[in-house]
């Protein structure tokens, strides 16, 4: 008798770990995305020279108004 609440004690804790592993799993693939974007976006030359006409313009723009 004494063995089945620990057998089902074991089979909860064998559960709730795979839960975990579960649960971790989207989390990690979410973060490996991201990072692949941001790596992505980093060495995308049209990306970066968008981003500096951008900056050029906003530079231009508040000489405009300082005039």
């Amino acid at each position: 008798m004494r063995a089945e609440p620990m057998r089902r004690r074991g089979l909860y804790r064998l559960a709730g770990a795979l839960l975990a592993v579960l649960l971790s799993g989207p989390a990690l693939a979410v973060q490996d995305l991201l990072e692949s974007y941001r790596l992505a976006q980093a060495s995308d030359p049209q990306l970066a020279a968008a981003a500096a006409a951008l900056r050029v313009e906003r530079e231009r723009l508040v000489q405009a108004r300082a005039l």
